[in-house]
């Protein structure tokens, strides 16, 4: 994503957040949800279902943070790649998909209470439904919804997600965590996160190699299992690029 367009984007949508009444967006989620799978989530062995918000980009509007680990992957972050990309397509208007993701944004940022009961009875109605299924609550953003839901009350259900806080990953974590790594990583910091067991995902350029520093590396672009993924493995990403094409930062992907 190139600087120029970055801008761009961040003045529509600072103007599409202004035009936005807590009301109205109160009443759409009533009736619609807020959960969602996209063509990623559906590359899985369970039905998962993940919450699409706004990664980093926005805090400039927001003045909320929902990417702490943020650094060079705000300009490469997977939240402008994919099929439904960031703007309508040979427009600089912003997508059906993007401003459904700013609208979740908007609803969180000035009404939490409903946002998170809308979430719990969307998280319940799952739990209730399928005897397995899984969540991701952090698909573009990267925010600590564990000090928001109480994930035991939903058992059926599997959590997981990717991370670039560190403070995140711990043994008996009720979400499977993924750390995101970024060039505030050194080698020895993601060693010694695969020798204690953690999985960390790594952008690589071309093809994806079988091993990296003698740690497996799988494929994560053939599915969203990352909690069947066995532990102390390197996940494998492809660099995808964004809209507006590569930028002179350092090589670094965002929350994948």
């Amino acid at each position: 994503m190139k600087i120029t367009q970055y801008k761009i984007i961040n003045t529509r949508a600072k103007k599409y957040r202004r035009s936005l009444s807590v009301q109205d967006i109160r009443l759409e989620f009533t009736k619609d949800n807020l959960l969602n799978i996209n063509n990623k989530l559906e590359k899985s062995e369970l039905i998962n279902f993940g919450l699409e918000l706004t990664p980093f980009t926005f805090s400039q509007i927001t003045k909320v943070n929902n990417c702490h680990g943020a650094k060079s992957c705000i300009l490469n972050c997977i939240f402008f790649t994919g099929k439904q990309n960031i703007f309508k397509s040979k427009t600089l208007e912003l997508s059906t998909t993007t401003m459904k993701r700013i609208r979740k944004d908007f609803l969180l940022q000035n009404d939490r209470y409903f946002f998170i009961e809308k979430l719990k009875s969307e998280l319940f109605l799952l739990n209730a439904t399928y005897k397995t299924c899984a969540v991701r609550l952090n698909v573009v953003q990267d925010i600590a919804w564990a000090d928001l839901i109480n994930f035991k009350d939903y058992p059926n259900i599997v959590f997981y997600d990717y991370t670039k806080v560190k403070d995140r990953l711990k043994k008996n974590s009720p979400i499977k965590f993924t750390y995101s790594v970024s060039e505030k990583d050194s080698k020895q910091d993601i060693i010694n996160l695969l020798k204690k067991g953690f999985n960390v995902s790594m952008v690589f350029k071309g093809q994806l190699p079988k091993q990296w520093e003698n740690f497996n590396v799988i494929n994560g672009d053939l599915d969203d299992n990352r909690y069947n993924d066995p532990r102390g493995v390197i996940v494998g990403l492809k660099y995808k690029v964004p809209q507006g094409g590569r930028t002179d930062t350092k090589f670094s992907m965002g929350v994948e």
